[in-house]
C-alpha cells in the first residue's frame, strides 16, 4: 500500500512501507538445525539462529517446518536485526559519502532515500540534548538556499553545515562537520569557528527537523541509491 510522505518543502514522495519495514509476524520457517540451534527465516527473508533449548523452555511448539516464536521474535528478528543493519548502513555510507553528497537530487526524489539517517546526522548542545535528522531533510535544507553556508573557513571553501555540537548559553561551537562542494569531502572542525558567524543550534534544528517517519531496511535502501548513482555515472561516461 502506497503512502505519501510530505517533505519539508511540501513535495510528496510515495512509499510502500511494507517493503522497507521488518515483518512483525512472529511465525518463521525452520531452515535447518545446527549444533542444537534452529536456523529460522522470517517473512522478510531475514535469518536468525536460536538455541533449541530456549524454544523448548518457552513451551513453543513446532508445527512441521514452521514455528511461532512469539516473545522471542522482537529480540532476534527486530532488535538484533535493526542494530546490525544500522551498523552495516553506517559503514556503507562512510565508504560512499562523497558520491552521495554529489548526487543530492536523487536522495530528494525517493522517499526511501530521503528517510535514510546515518549516525553522522546528529547534533545537539549542552543542557538541551541532541536530535537526529534524515539525509533528505539535510539535503533539502542545503538546496533551499537558506542553509548554513560559508564561502571559506580556515582555507576550506564552499562549506555546508552537516552537524554541530554547541553551548546554547554561550553560543560556542565545540565541533562542527561540514560538506565542502569545492573539495568534495566532509570536513570536521573541532574548535570554535573563528572569523565567521557561528551557527545557532536552535536555528539549525529548525532547518533540518523532520517528521518521525522511518524505515527499517536502511542498508537495502542505501545500496539501491548507490547502484542508481553508479548507473547514472556509467550513462554519463558513454555520452
Amino acid at each position: 500500500m502506497l503512502t505519501n510522505i510530505k517533505t519539508k518543502a511540501g513535495k510528496l514522495l510515495p512509499i510502500d512501507f511494507s517493503q522497507w519495514k521488518v515483518d512483525e509476524d512472529s511465525t518463521c520457517k525452520i531452515l535447518d538445525e545446527i549444533d542444537g540451534n534452529l536456523v529460522l527465516e522470517n517473512k522478510s527473508g531475514h535469518i536468525a539462529s536460536i538455541c533449541k533449548h530456549l524454544i523448548q523452555d518457552n513451551l513453543i511448539r513446532i508445527t512441521k517446518d514452521y514455528i511461532d516464536i512469539k516473545g522471542l521474535y522482537h529480540h532476534y528478528f527486530i532488535k538484533n536485526y535493526l542494530a546490525n543493519d544500522k551498523h552495516k548502513m553506517n559503514r556503507l555510507f562512510e565508504n560512499h559519502v562523497a558520491l552521495i553528497f554529489q548526487h543530492r537530487d536523487l536522495v530528494l526524489n525517493k522517499a526511501e532515500y530521503y528517510l535514510l539517517n546515518p549516525d553522522i546526522l546528529s547534533s545537539g548542545g549542552m543542557y538541551i540534548g541532541g536530535f537526529k535528522y534524515s539525509l533528505g531533510s539535510l539535503f533539502e535544507s542545503i538546496e533551499s538556499g537558506n542553509h548554513y553556508y560559508y564561502d571559506e573557513i580556515d582555507g576550506h571553501k564552499e562549506l555546508y553545515l552537516v552537524s554541530m555540537a554547541s553551548s546554547p548559553l554561550s553560543g560556542s561551537v565545540f565541533k562542527a562537520l561540514f560538506w565542502s562542494d569545492h573539495e568534495k569531502q566532509l570536513l570536521r572542525l573541532e574548535k570554535n569557528l573563528s572569523g565567521v558567524k557561528s551557527p545557532s543550534i536552535g536555528v539549525f534544528h529548525k532547518m533540518v527537523a523532520f517528521s518521525s517517519f522511518t524505515i527499517d531496511e536502511q542498508t537495502k535502501a542505501l545500496q539501491q541509491l548507490i547502484n542508481e548513482i553508479n548507473d547514472r555515472n556509467e550513462i554519463s561516461a558513454l555520452e
